[in-house]
């Protein structure tokens, strides 16, 4: 009982936990979601392809590129970037259909999520060392098991809300040509879904501090001092 209670009032794991159901809530839309929005919004399947292998091809590199500056720019900022930057990616095919909009918009998720990815899974880490520093025993088992609950409910709730809006639009896959109230739910579910989770995780990173604090944490734990720190 000593751990659960240790974490449920770890408001910096309980973050990690909010930031991680995020995440693969908008993995689960974004998986899904160019499909749909190439073929019945842009009438253009082909774009699919492009626009997915885009979003890939620009966030691996971004991802070796970040590891270098993510020690002098710290995570929660780190964080912050990629959040900014991946919501203005979502959010441009609002603006225009354009090909080369929805190619930049692809770009900019892809470089946007690269770059938050990196201190995604390290911020978790760092939220358990905080809680041994407080509460002088380490969380590590279960605490870690945030990242299986993350990803469960997380894709759970992105695949509930994605059906939940086609069926609400009234989508029909057997109809080539798809109603208004379909299409408004395929943009919803291609943009603002993406970008609200995005907001989401962008409002939970500007109250995780602990980058501020985590070089004196380190430094007490080494020299003993943990379990003083309620």
């Amino acid at each position: 009982m000593k751990v659960i209670k240790s974490l449920v009032t770890n408001k910096y794991w309980l973050m990690c936990v909010g930031i991680g159901i995020l995440v693969y809530i908008l993995m689960a839309a974004a998986s899904s979601a160019p499909i749909y929005y190439c073929q019945y919004v842009l009438g253009n399947l082909d774009l699919q392809s492009t626009v997915s292998s885009l979003y890939t091809l620009s966030m691996l590199p971004t991802l070796f590129i970040t590891i270098a500056f993510v020690g002098k720019l710290g995570k929660r900022n780190t964080l912050l970037l990629g959040m900014v930057i991946s919501v203005v990616g979502w959010i441009l095919p609002v603006v225009s259909n354009a090909t080369i909009i929805m190619i930049v918009g692809a770009v900019l998720r892809g470089v946007g999520f690269g770059i938050a990815g990196v201190p995604v899974g390290s911020i978790v880490q760092d939220a358990l060392t905080y809680g041994l520093w407080r509460d002088g025993f380490n969380a590590v088992g279960m605490g870690n098991a945030a990242n299986s609950f993350s990803q469960k409910v997380g894709n759970a709730l992105g695949t509930t809300i994605v059906g939940f809006l086609l069926s609400a639009g009234g989508f029909d896959a057997t109809l080539a040509a798809q109603p208004a109230s379909a299409l408004t739910s395929i943009v919803i579910q291609f943009t603002w879904l993406p970008a609200i989770c995005c907001l989401g995780i962008l409002i939970l990173a500007i109250f995780y501090d602990l980058d501020k604090k985590y070089a004196a944490i380190e430094t007490d734990i080494k020299a003993g001092k943990i379990g003083e720190n309620k």
